[in-house]
């Protein structure tokens, strides 16, 4: 079985002064949306930030994951500098967002959408497989003078102020030694909306518009570690509704639309899902997001429980497997009065709202060896059913995602790396 460590290892570095700031310049931009009465994705990066860009109105309740490539590689580690500005129809600057990015081959994402500018396929934005890392800023600035948090997972939510033109100022550390892609996630707000319901001083009508996406980097010593997305291999469950609400599609990467886990039949009944990496992970925090983007209000997981393993190969309809319960030390929603409390049993109840857009967050601050697989139990709560009381009872889970920090090696092994990089920082210098 896996072993679960609780204490945690802080590491001091020394950070070398950057170099000046060079754009970064990208290519393909390709998206799960289109607003098809105005603009499109590939004008957030046509270098025009009054005019054009892309909006969400069709969507604007649910999310939209957009990707780039980068034209070369970002190379080394440095300082980012990402900047999302929206010019047109006042009022309408994203509401939520986060960054990431990836060191997958371009042959594997990021292929431009089709000319008719319909929505791209799901893999086109998720890279199976690749090792898409969130970005951690380390500072959000609003021209605009709106408000901005980050959330445990990494989330911008601007607040507050609500002006007619805006632009956010993103900085963060590298935390890839090689950086091929960068993705930029949409997400709805605490009112539901993408863009902002309400201001002060503009009131819109929960559109987004980014007239203009772009990249900095200030190459520099600056090792970090951020979350990973985990790739599942397979998702198994002891019941689904068949059609568009397979296990199947909670974990294909679509955030929005008609589909997700739904258990209707069976609603009334506890349900438990399972969903398996493509190989094992070792990690010094787990988290997991339960997304519920589809249109279907009432239609969340009321009571929940996680559980890890270590064991080949987990499936939901496997009796022989051995879970350990893990409790999450942090629960974030999104959606405005939606509230999650830990129970005694170390489930999570979801309460207050029962509207959608939401996303549920856990996080996990523990340490973990060679996870397999992640198990989610769905129980019948204060209606008797897996849902949220009212409508039917049913689910729908737009999408299950988890991330991880990759563990940090041990002391005397960070050291070496660290000489390591020293050692090419010169040898680079030299040439």
């Amino acid at each position: 079985m896996f072993r679960l460590f609780t204490s945690a290892l802080c590491l001091t570095f020394a950070f070398c002064t950057f170099a000046a700031a060079a754009p970064v310049a990208l290519q393909e931009a390709t998206a799960t949306f289109h607003q098809n009465n105005f603009g499109n994705v590939g004008q957030t990066i046509d270098g025009n930030a009054v005019n054009g860009g892309m909006g969400f109105f069709n969507n604007r309740r649910s999310a939209t994951v957009i990707a780039y490539e980068t034209v070369s590689d970002v190379e080394g580690p440095g300082q980012f500098t990402f900047t999302i500005t929206q010019n047109q129809f006042g009022g309408h600057a994203p509401q939520s967002f986060r960054l990431s990015v990836t060191d997958a081959d371009r042959s594997t994402f990021a292929d431009g959408n089709p000319p008719s500018g319909a929505e791209a396929p799901a893999g086109d934005v998720t890279v199976s497989g690749a090792n898409w890392v969130l970005i951690e800023p380390a500072s959000v600035i609003s021209a605009g003078g709106a408000t901005t948090t980050i959330s445990g997972n990494n989330i911008i939510t601007a607040s507050g102020a609500n002006p007619a033109t805006e632009t956010f100022t993103i900085t963060s550390f590298n935390p890839l030694g090689n950086v091929t892609g960068i993705r930029l996630e949409a997400l709805p707000g605490p009112d539901g909306f993408v863009g902002r319901s309400a201001g002060p001083p503009h009131n819109s009508n929960g559109n987004a518009v980014i007239t203009e996406f772009a990249a900095d980097f200030n190459a520099g010593l600056t090792p970090s570690h951020n979350r990973m997305e985990l790739n599942i291999a397979n998702a198994t469950a002891t019941f689904d509704q068949g059609g568009s609400f397979t296990i199947g599609s909670a974990a294909d990467g679509v955030l929005h639309g008609n589909n997700g886990w739904g258990v209707f039949g069976q609603q009334n009944q506890d349900q438990t899902a399972v969903f398996a990496f493509d190989a094992p992970i070792d990690a010094d925090d787990l988290v997991v997001e339960l997304a519920y983007f589809s249109g279907f209000n009432a239609h969340k997981l009321e009571n929940v429980r996680i559980s890890v393993t270590s064991d080949a190969n987990p499936t939901a309809t496997d009796a022989g497997i051995n879970w350990e319960i893990v409790s999450p030390d942090e629960i974030e929603t999104t959606l405005a009065g939606s509230v999650g409390t830990l129970q005694l049993d170390e489930s999570i109840l979801f309460s207050g709202s029962n509207g959608v857009p939401d996303l549920h967050t856990l996080i996990f601050n523990s340490r973990f060896e060679d996870i397999t697989g992640i198990r989610l139990e769905a129980f019948t709560a204060t209606g008797g059913t897996v849902g949220f009381p009212g409508s039917n009872g049913n689910i729908v889970l737009s999408e299950f995602r988890a991330f991880a920090t990759p563990h940090i090696p041990e002391p005397a092994s960070v050291l070496l790396l660290s000489l390591a990089g020293l050692a090419t920082m010169r040898r680079q210098r030299s040439t």
